[in-house]
C-alpha cells in the first residue's frame, strides 16, 4: 500500500476478516443482531482496497489485541499519509488547518440539502480540533 507504512504482519491481520462495523449507539438494535466479520484490507496486493472508518470499527474479539493493533497503526499511518511532511512539522502532531476547513465546509455542504427540504438537523457542539475531528450528524425527520 503506497503512501502508509505498516509492517507485514499488520497488513496480513487487517487482510483478515477480525473486525467489524459497531452500530452507532443512535441506533437501537436488537440484541441477536450478528457481527459482520470485515476484512479492512480486502482485494489483492495488485488491486488493494480499504474499508476504514474511524469511529465505529473495532475488533470482533476484544481480546484480540493483535487486531485492535493493526486497526490502530492502520489509523495512524493514514493520518500521516493525508498530510505532507511540511504540514505534518508546522502542525505539530495537531490537525491541519486546511483538513479542519475542508471538513467543515463538506459538513456544511452535507446538511444544506435536508435543511432545504424541512429536514431538522442536530449537531454535535463543535470539536476540540487538538483531539479527534468529529464528523457525526444525525438528521431526524
Amino acid at each position: 500500500m503506497r503512501d502508509v507504512d505498516l509492517s507485514d504482519d499488520q497488513i496480513a491481520v487487517l487482510r483478515q476478516p477480525r473486525h467489524h462495523v459497531r452500530p452507532d449507539p443512535v441506533h437501537v438494535l436488537p440484541d441477536d443482531v450478528p457481527m459482520r466479520p470485515l476484512a479492512i484490507l480486502p482485494g489483492s496486493d495488485s488491486s488493494p482496497e480499504i474499508a476504514y472508518e474511524t469511529h465505529h470499527l473495532e475488533p470482533l474479539d476484544e481480546a484480540d489485541t493483535e487486531a485492535a493493533d493493526a486497526l490502530r497503526e492502520l489509523g495512524a499511518a493514514l493520518d500521516t499519509a493525508a498530510t505532507s511532511p511540511s504540514e505534518r512539522e508546522q502542525v505539530g502532531g495537531q490537525f491541519p488547518k486546511r483538513a479542519i476547513e475542508e471538513t467543515n465546509e463538506d459538513l456544511a455542504d452535507l446538511v444544506t440539502t435536508p435543511r432545504e427540504m424541512g429536514v431538522v438537523v442536530h449537531q454535535p457542539p463543535a470539536s476540540d480540533h487538538e483531539q479527534e475531528p468529529s464528523a457525526f450528524i444525525r438528521l431526524v425527520t
